[in-house]
């Protein structure tokens, strides 16, 4: 089966949505149960199958209901979740929590149905954890994981997650110092709300689809994102303070090419030939995937450095991952025997055997 046709098919389909164009019809070689894993992949199910609905096409019957569901879910999905948002507002209002919203919401509205890009979770950046951690649970939240690199996560049934911040990048992250004045360089928007200036958001999203890129892949719905950032919300900022802190950063070149293929699928509708960059993004899903993360951490650190930080690595890390190490880093040397230990415990067995499986595959083929 001809994957990059279903890749491109499955694109045009996109295409046609955020054009608000009709969308195309099938060859006779598309396999929609294959289309609906590729969907699936990246995370546009629920989007794909209002053009899906579209066609005058015979499909499976079963399949057809679970792709009509899923489109029903995500659609229940946005209204809870945006609800869910404004409730946890107020409630960070009443108690004097100083928050400011991230990413994914803004960036809904810019599709031309907000349930098009339905949010995983939500995202906030907050002065005190531990105060919006008690707003939260007000709300009917339970506390999933305390402590634990740069957020705090909390959820609550059937679905809600909610990320809560100290940070906004990990302590060994190169962005990490450039966001440590987040809430200074802000726009107070009243209370104790603040948001990032229309700059500095559209900066935060390519800096952290960087992240996502760099570590395990990135996938399609990045690449739209970018499309609409760049059609509906690049037009209203100020250019050049843009363009200066992508350079700060040194992410210009990484937005100018991604920019590029935005425009390539979703402005001019080219899927003729894809490159090994395109593949790579087609191939990675929404999040990206975990053989990704581990080659891609193999190719960056080298084989002989790659081992030692897995078994030893920096103390910048270690803080992230063990809070008592953050709070006393004498602690140091037992929590990395701890980690070694803890590495041979059948929850992370698998993990290990798994990641080591991985190499062997890679060195082999190579």
């Amino acid at each position: 089966m001809d994957n990059n046709k279903h890749c491109a098919y499955l694109l045009k389909l996109l295409f046609s949505l955020i054009n608000e164009t009709e969308p195309p019809k099938p060859d006779n070689e598309i396999d929609f149960g294959c289309l609906y894993e590729l969907a699936k992949l990246h995370d546009v199910l629920n989007m794909s199958y209002y053009a899906i609905e579209k066609l005058d096409i015979t499909i499976d019957s079963a399949l057809k209901k679970n792709w009509a569901d899923k489109r029903s879910q995500c659609f229940h999905r946005n209204l809870i979740q945006t609800a869910e948002f404004h409730a946890l507002c107020d409630a960070f209002e009443r108690e004097g929590v100083e928050f400011m919203p991230l990413k994914g919401l803004y960036i809904c509205e810019l599709y031309p149905s907000p349930d098009y890009r339905y949010m995983s979770d939500l995202d906030l950046l907050v002065k005190d954890a531990a105060k919006a951690g008690e707003a939260a649970k007000g709300l009917g939240y339970t506390a999933e994981r305390i402590n634990f690199m740069y957020d705090d996560s909390y959820i609550k049934p059937p679905f809600m997650h909610l990320e809560l911040h100290r940070d906004l990048f990990r302590i060994d992250s190169p962005f990490y110092d450039y966001y440590q004045d987040a809430f200074e360089r802000a726009v107070n928007s009243g209370g104790s709300r603040y948001d990032m200036t229309p700059e500095d958001s559209y900066v935060y999203f390519i800096t952290h689809l960087y992240k996502h890129y760099c570590e395990s892949g990135t996938g399609i719905r990045s690449v739209m994102d970018i499309y609409l950032l760049d059609k509906k919300h690049l037009p209203k900022l100020d250019r050049a303070d843009f363009d200066s802190k992508l350079d700060e950063l040194g992410l210009k070149l990484f937005y100018e090419e991604f920019s590029a293929l935005a425009e390539k699928w979703f402005g001019r509708g080219d899927f003729e030939c894809f490159s090994d960059e395109e593949l790579y993004i087609l191939g990675s899903g929404t999040f990206g995937l975990t053989d990704n993360k581990i080659l891609n951490r193999l190719n960056q650190l080298g084989e002989e450095h790659f081992y030692l930080k897995r078994i030893f690595p920096p103390p910048a890390y270690m803080k992230d991952i063990f809070y008592p190490v953050r709070k006393c880093p004498p602690l140091l040397p037992i929590f990395y025997l701890y980690r070694i230990i803890r590495l041979i415990s059948p929850k992370y067995r698998k993990k290990v055997e798994y990641e080591l499986k991985v190499l062997k595959d890679n060195q082999d083929k190579n």
